[in-house]
């Protein structure tokens, strides 16, 4: 994490749901499946790309949408290593 301030301006949409997305396939891979959470991923993709703390709740756009970005991406996660098991992929 580098030692500047937090952004001032908010990133594009598809990168806010872009980092989501790879917090929660990074936390999955990793095992740690504790940390699979809305607030754990919220907080990890607020440090990783510098947005200042809070930033989802506190944006009433993202409030929400975060929420489902991540409900989401942890199902299609799931489904699909399930599925590879059962097809064998």
């Amino acid at each position: 994490m580098s030692s500047s301030p937090p952004h001032s301006t908010r990133p594009l949409d598809a990168t806010l749901e872009r980092a989501l997305r790879y917090a929660v396939q990074r936390v999955y891979k990793s095992g740690n499946l504790e940390d699979l959470t809305v607030r754990r991923i919220r907080k990890s993709v607020e440090s990783d790309l510098e947005l200042k703390d809070n930033f989802f709740k506190l944006d009433d756009t993202w409030t929400s949408k975060s929420k489902l970005v991540i409900q989401r991406e942890v199902v299609c996660t799931i489904l699909s290593k399930l599925l590879g098991r059962v097809f064998g992929s």
